[in-house]
């Protein structure tokens, strides 16, 4: 979930007191022969079914899983704080011929206990009952699932979701052992114990789930900013052996997170894969006063998009998760800063949301960063329809396909990356570049067009491997659905055959 930090060390808010709510993550990695810097995986985060979140709630499992496929992850990253929450997204993925089978749900798990029971624990809980309680509900959960038929359905499992904010002292940045509230010892029944009520749950949860099961990866974290403090200190009081992977969130008030060698250092230092479970523009598409909807999206696309970009640089990130997958406009009034982080719209209220449409500079922007790092070489682009390959050989003005000899360099395209994940695409044999500049219903090439965002591309993977090559000023994608011999662009579904395209390396 989000912390709404202006000035990321000082100010925070978040929704833990929504049931503890989380998010999940999906995760996906592209490869084609050609290595991005950093070798992580692509996710979004969403939540589960339940009041607390009603936009998921109106929602079926296939609604949201048929959206978590179109932006091309493999993982989803959702709330559990019951099985029956994230059982209809298990079952449908794992249902046979089922065409969410490469989806892997990645659930956070919760305590029963609520944000008043950690903070200043009104009951007079023991820190045995927290722990004892909390590895009895990892055993349960991990369990329900083996012992149900269903094996273990997850390749990870999140363990809370950034408890860090329960217990971080006022005007504190977080960074030092020092800044969350310990000092009350393991009784205190006040926020000064409250640090050691959220490392009992963190710890019971998971010897539980390792109880449970003995392979199972367990992801422990934070809110993140400098907030690896909170890391710090579970690592000396549950133990390195008790997790298997990092949680780090990242908003772009943090700035740019390679700009922090802080940051990026200290989670070096843990030695374990570090799972980016949360990045967005902060506050997403919400309008800032005199901003349009439309400037508004926009802004949110630049915001992820560099974020996105960054964080593929470092090596030690496994895993990027955009949060969230859908608007959620019943938190327009009560928390509008946390109304419009989604890729897709959302209209009608509580009991009957339905996805209202997708925000296609958002969308599009978080394919083109997550795009593989392809470059380095010149390629062919074929048709999957036609099974011809894209060249200028007869220099009419239209890229056009057809048979033409592997050795041709009218054939061969060299992709060159720029700073937001865009592509312009370059004829090796005229350094010319492909555009729609003009509109004229076909795709053109002309030298010095490289600055035009109608010269700018993204390529989207599909699970069967081919791309469709989406222009980054319309939106309009590459085809050849009326076989022209010459290439079109328009707005053809992914699914046809004639707007995907297979990139081969030139000889």
């Amino acid at each position: 979930m989000k912390t709404s930090q202006s000035k990321p060390p000082t100010q925070r808010r978040c929704r833990i007191s929504r049931t503890l709510k989380g998010s999940l993550l999906a995760l996906f990695s592209f490869t084609l022969g050609v290595a991005t810097s950093s070798a992580a995986s692509f996710g979004v985060a969403g939540h589960s079914s339940q009041p607390a979140f009603p936009v998921y709630q109106s929602l079926s499992a296939a609604q949201q899983l048929d959206k978590v496929k179109e932006l091309g992850v493999t993982y989803y990253r959702v709330d559990a704080t019951d099985v029956w929450e994230i059982k209809a997204l298990v079952d449908a993925v794992r249902a046979p011929g089922s065409p969410y089978a490469n989806i892997k749900i990645i659930p956070i798990i919760y305590s029963w206990f609520t944000t008043d029971d950690l903070k200043t624990n009104p009951n007079g809980y023991s820190n045995s009952y927290f722990y004892n309680t909390c590895k009895q509900r990892g055993k349960d959960f991990a369990s329900w699932w083996i012992n149900s038929g269903y094996g273990m359905p997850f390749e990870a499992i999140e363990i809370g979701n950034e408890m860090d904010l329960i217990c971080i002292k006022d005007g504190e940045d977080g960074k030092d052992l020092t800044d969350y509230h310990d000092e009350g010892g393991f009784q205190a029944n006040t926020i000064q114990g409250s640090y050691w009520r959220c490392q009992a749950v963190i710890d019971g949860l998971a010897d539980g789930i390792r109880q449970a099961h003995p392979t199972v990866k367990r992801l422990i974290g934070c809110a993140g900013w400098y907030h690896y403090g909170f890391i710090d200190k579970l690592l000396i009081d549950c133990g390195n052996a008790n997790w298997e992977g990092v949680v780090y969130h990242w908003y772009s008030e943090m700035g740019l997170i390679s700009q922090q060698p802080a940051v990026t250092s200290k989670l070096q230092s843990y030695g374990k894969p570090v799972w980016i479970t949360e990045v967005n523009n902060r506050n997403g598409s919400l309008q800032l006063p005199g901003e349009t909807v439309a400037q508004a999206e926009q802004r949110q696309a630049d915001g992820l998009g560099a974020q996105v970009n960054d964080l593929k640089t470092l090596s030690f990130v496994t895993a990027i998760f955009p949060y969230e997958l859908f608007d959620e406009p019943n938190l327009a009034s009560q928390a509008p800063n946390e109304s419009r982080y989604g890729f897709y719209r959302i209209g009608g209220s509580p009991g009957s949301y339905y996805i209202s449409g997708r925000k296609d500079v958002v969308f599009n922007a978080f394919q083109a960063a997550k795009a593989p790092g392809l470059g380095g070489g010149n390629y062919r682009l074929s048709n999957r329809w036609t099974g011809y390959f894209m060249h200028i050989e007869n220099l009419t003005g239209k890229v056009q396909y057809g048979a033409i000899a592997a050795g041709a360099w009218s054939s061969h395209w060299t992709l060159v990356k720029n700073g937001e994940g865009y592509y312009t695409i370059q004829s090796r044999w005229t350094g010319a570049y492909l555009h729609i500049e003009n509109q004229l219903g076909y795709v053109q090439y002309d030298p010095y067009m490289s600055g035009a965002w109608s010269a700018q591309w993204s390529f989207v993977k599909n699970s069967d491997g081919y791309y469709t090559i989406v222009n980054r000023w319309t939106g309009a994608k590459m085809h050849t659905e009326n076989q022209l011999g010459y290439v079109q662009y328009g707005s053809i579904p992914d699914n046809y055959s004639s707007v995907q395209w297979a990139l081969t390396a030139a000889p």
